[in-house]
């Protein structure tokens, strides 16, 4: 994933989301995706660090990594949430309409945000 910004200059937030993927400016992308301030991809919404190894990867690396499980919270994710805590990235986990919400705001205050989102209906 290489920073680049949208079509004004400014850096990838989320714009929309349901119906199965998220809008990111103009662009609708179907199914689970990764993004931080500079990229965005496809990611196959396994909660295992071998899937986000690439926003793991980052330099510099995300102040936070947000984990959007979906419609609602999933507490089954904690337990991966712990794992990926002793990379040294602060890591939250909540539903992910909630978790586009704190990454837009994240990224507009200039943090290092990055997100791994599954979709929403």
């Amino acid at each position: 994933m290489e920073a680049r910004r949208d079509e004004t200059g400014e850096w990838l937030t989320l714009s929309g989301y349901g119906r199965g993927g998220f809008r990111i400016g103009t662009v609708h992308h179907e199914g689970a995706i990764m993004i931080h301030r500079g990229g965005v991809q496809a990611w196959s919404g396994a909660f295992s660090t071998e899937s986000l190894r690439d926003l793991l990867a980052l330099e510099p690396p995300p102040e936070i990594l947000l984990l959007g499980t979906g419609e609602r919270f999933d507490p089954a994710v904690a337990v991966f949430a712990s794992q990926l805590r002793r990379t040294g990235v602060a890591i939250d986990m909540m539903a992910t309409p909630a978790a586009c919400r704190t990454y837009n705001l994240l990224v507009g205050d200039g943090r290092r945000a990055a997100a791994a989102l599954l979709p929403v209906a």
